[in-house]
């Protein structure tokens, strides 16, 4: 996008009055994330303040997709069964979750983080095929990495029923979409949210370039992943609840490509069985929703 897009994007968003913004909970909880040691306690005693939050994190940690023997009912048990890494991942979700619930504009929010949390689980089964990580964070950026659809869809509300029309009947990516109608995409917005909100540099970068790894700047691994993540999760039909005109070969996607080059071991994957790997993974990513919703 040319500069003088850009400004204009920027002064538009800045101006808006409906674009979602984060709570000083969820702002602290980023900080959090963003030190380079924290412990399970700091995070449980800062969590604990938002019993929607605090509730939502131990119907989650109870739900199918963790498989617990038995029930767990108290915030640090819950945090300390799941270790740091996955708190971290877990925390943030359910925090917005909890503070983006409404926030969707045009969009069904519960088909939006169906695709999300599809890709954050493809994104980390991925990540530990080719021992990239931290696996979590991973995860983390594959779970937010749409967040600017949302500040579209709220934010301009004169603009959106256009983008609706070309996915709903001309069989357009949101992606796609955007940039016929406004001239940017929820990439670009996605990046300017994502720095307002003072997110770690591998979640900006992967929501700025998602669509287009090769332009991924500080973390080009990570956003590979996610975008070939986002795409296995599109051609599954775990988009949005509308139909994609989609032929997607893998093996010749940019993405595929980055990873095989800094990730010889790929050379020998059979991605035909790896997808249906992946494929027996959606019913854990249902099971994770019906616990949220």
């Amino acid at each position: 996008m040319d500069q003088q897009k850009q400004t204009a994007m920027e002064l538009r968003l800045a101006q808006l009055p409906d674009l979602p913004t984060l709570p000083v909970i969820v702002l602290k909880i980023v900080e959090l994330m963003n030190k380079p040691e924290i412990s399970i306690l700091e995070i449980a005693k800062l969590v604990s303040a938002d019993q929607v939050i605090t509730s939502k994190i131990i119907k989650v940690v109870n739900s199918p997709f963790y498989a617990l023997r038995q029930e767990i009912t108290n915030l640090q048990h819950a945090l300390t069964y799941l270790g740091l890494d996955k708190v971290k991942s877990l925390v943030l979700t359910c925090s917005l979750i909890t503070h983006l619930e409404g926030k969707g504009g045009g969009f069904n929010m519960k088909t939006f983080w169906e695709h999300s949390f599809g890709c954050g689980i493809v994104c980390r089964i991925i990540a530990e095929k080719i021992k990239a990580g931290p696996v979590e964070n991973v995860y983390l950026a594959g779970l937010v990495h749409d967040l600017g659809e949302i500040a579209i869809s709220t934010g301009f509300k004169a603009e959106f029923p256009a983008i609706l029309r070309l996915v709903q009947t001309e069989g357009y990516s949101f992606h796609a979409a955007e940039q016929a109608v406004l001239g940017y995409t929820h990439c670009e917005v996605g990046g300017w949210l994502a720095r307002r909100w003072r997110f770690p540099e591998d979640l900006v970068d992967t929501m700025e370039h998602h669509h287009d790894p090769t332009s991924a700047t500080t973390a080009p691994t990570t956003v590979a992943i996610v975008n070939l993540a986002d795409l296995f999760c599109r051609v599954r039909s775990l988009g949005y609840g509308f139909f994609e005109n989609l032929d997607v070969s893998f093996e010749e996607e940019p993405g595929w490509k980055m990873l095989k080059a800094n990730h010889p071991s790929l050379d020998g994957m059979d991605l035909e069985r790896f997808t249906y790997e992946l494929d027996e993974k959606m019913e854990e990513v249902l099971a994770l929703i019906a616990s949220v919703y």
